[in-house]
């Protein structure tokens, strides 16, 4: 593998800006549901001990199972539809990238299995906001019904929901949000390598004091253990569907083209051209655009200066 700049080696697929952005809109759906548990609890009856209102868990669940598809499920629906379109789009870009460093014409325009392939990212990720909501509802339930067995003061009880709300469903959904990113980008790069015939492809990781040392992956007949020791190995289209398959959450690996030699850094930088594009009110580091800037040739990097 070249020599990556730091920022590059930290983030080698170049998606951290889609990752930020899809992070914090689920966040704010799981934070405007937390405004609603004291009223799905019900009104304190005095402000001692045992002060919880009569509960009917029935109707507390039907209750909590309504807030939570107004407030999560139907709005993340639209968030999650939005996001793998666009991690799977940046996908095609970066094989384009790629594809352009060995000179190799891979498609940018939508294929006919694109479609189809986005329908099944985005059913693996609402299932995945499903899991994530059941959990936290069960645990929401446990909590109050705990409470009022023991008699627990009401603004206790509330504010041990809301921290599992934090707990569970926000934590959840952040390794949702970079795992599943991941996943849609390195489809649509694996498939559209595919799609000219590429038959080598090299895992490029993410190298920093979080890369995993410990995670055990099963490739074609030979193990390794960790994301680090992926790192620059040569697979087959195959087994690099394999790899993706057994990643674990959080992963940050990608795939590039595998050639014989690859230009240094330094090389390519030496023509870059600098573009600027605004994406949703600020500025990416690095951006893969659809038009290339002019005076550009195949190999170049094409990079955006900050402000």
């Amino acid at each position: 593998m070249p020599d990556l700049s730091p920022e590059i080696a930290n983030d080698p697929s170049q998606s951290l800006h889609i990752e930020d952005r899809f992070e914090a809109r689920l966040h704010r759906l799981f934070q405007n549901f937390k405004k609603k548990v004291p009223d799905l609890v019900g009104k304190p009856q005095t402000q001692k001990v045992g002060d919880l209102p009569v509960i009917n868990l029935d109707a507390f669940q039907v209750d909590l199972v309504d807030a939570i598809t107004a407030t999560i499920s139907d709005p993340g629906k639209i968030i999650i539809k939005e996001t793998v379109a666009e991690a799977y789009q940046h996908g095609i870009q970066f094989a384009v990238l790629w594809g352009r460093r060995v000179g190799k014409d891979i498609p940018l325009m939508e294929l006919p299995a694109d479609a189809r392939t986005m329908e099944i990212l985005t059913a693996r990720d609402l299932s995945e906001l499903k899991g994530i909501t059941d959990a936290m509802s069960k645990e929401m339930t446990r909590t109050l019904s705990d409470g009022v067995l023991a008699a627990r003061p009401f603004r206790e009880v509330v504010k041990d929901m809301v921290a599992t709300v934090d707990n569970i469903g926000i934590t959840r959904a952040s390794t949702l949000v970079r795992t599943e990113t991941m996943r849609a980008m390195n489809e649509s790069t694996r498939d559209r390598y595919s799609s000219v015939g590429i038959e080598k492809f090299q895992r490029l990781e993410a190298i920093d004091e979080k890369t995993c040392d410990d995670w055990e992956f099963n490739v074609g007949g030979e193990t390794y253990y960790g994301c680090g020791e992926l790192d620059g190995q040569v697979f087959t289209p195959e087994e690099a569907a394999e790899v993706d398959a057994q990643a674990h959450p959080n992963c940050r690996g990608c795939w590039t083209i595998y050639i014989e030699e690859t230009p240094s850094e330094e090389a390519q930088m030496s023509k870059v051209q600098y573009v600027t594009k605004r994406l949703v009110g600020r500025l990416r580091t690095v951006f893969f655009g659809k038009e290339e800037p002019r005076g550009s040739e195949p190999g170049d990097i094409w990079v955006v200066k900050d402000e």
